[in-house]
């Protein structure tokens, strides 16, 4: 089956290539411009370069899909790769057929079998961590703190858990879930790992919280996209640190659409309608 591609944006040059997400509706359209405001946000985080998405989540794909999501938005190739969720599976699979690309960010989606983790899905993540440690590559992973999983009648590995065990971080794997909801969604990092070009970030929120993991999506994706992937992209130095280095403007310099447009979402309540219709996005 060929993947459908939404083009978010063209390729202002075919040579800046594109990236591609997997499992990313187009959100809303509070403002009712005609454009989900999550679209907007990743354009506005990643200016120039080519995106596109599906609601696929790409486990089948092939490298004729990238071909056609490359071609979708007028660029020459697709030189980062980003899932979310279920997504993380198209990833995944793109890069154990042995595809390479600049940039692959893994947003709350590294799943893996439990008890016994996968070993062929542990070497994957870690080979691409050593990667990006030692410059030569852009990987951006986050989990949350979603453990439920691995007590299911068909249990799977957490996000945190497979990460954790990738990476060699202990904190990742084992940092403790919020007693209670949060009051603001998706909230500070509980745990950053930066090293080179490997940025893995946990979120905090209760053992089994939908919206946790529905923000990796509306907020911290474009969030990502607009403080890794675009200062990776242009070759700048401001490609490093944290979430927490950076209270004072939480965007880069250029990003005030995307920081709007995400501070927006943020004002509802959990318990707003408008909240209630985020669960829409990834559908």
């Amino acid at each position: 089956m060929t993947t459908r591609w939404r083009t978010i944006q063209r390729a202002k040059s075919p040579e800046l290539g594109a990236l591609a997400i997997y499992l990313a509706g187009p959100g809303e359209d509070k403002d009712g411009d005609g454009i989900g405001d999550l679209d907007e946000a990743i354009a506005a985080a990643l200016p120039d370069v080519g995106i596109v998405a599906t609601t696929s989540s790409g486990l089948v794909d092939t490298a004729a899909d990238l071909r056609r999501a490359a071609e979708a938005c007028g660029a020459s190739e697709v030189v980062a790769l980003a899932g979310f969720s279920g997504g993380c599976q198209g990833v995944r699979a793109h890069l154990l057929r042995g595809a390479t690309f600049r940039a692959v960010l893994v947003i709350d989606g590294t799943a893996s079998n439990w008890p016994k983790l996968e070993p062929l899905h542990i070497g994957l993540w870690r080979d691409l961590g050593a990667r990006a440690r030692r410059g030569e590559m852009l990987f951006v992973a986050t989990c949350t703190a979603q453990r439920y999983t691995q007590r299911l009648a068909r249990p799977y590995a957490a996000t945190s858990t497979v990460l954790g065990e990738a990476l060699g971080s202990v904190e990742l794997a084992t940092y403790k879930p919020t007693r209670s909801p949060l009051l603001t969604y998706p909230g500070l990092p509980v745990v950053e790992l930066h090293d080179g070009g490997l940025h893995a970030l946990g979120y905090p929120g209760t053992d089994c919280d939908k919206w946790a993991h529905i923000h990796q999506l509306t907020h911290v994706l474009p969030w990502a996209l607009g403080r890794y992937l675009a200062p990776w992209l242009r070759g700048d130095d401001d490609a490093s640190g944290g979430v927490r280095a950076l209270l004072g403007g939480l965007w880069a310099k250029g990003q005030a659409v995307a920081e709007e447009l995400v501070s927006r979402m943020l004002r509802h309540s959990r318990g707003s309608r408008a909240f209630a219709r985020c669960a829409v996005l990834s559908r």
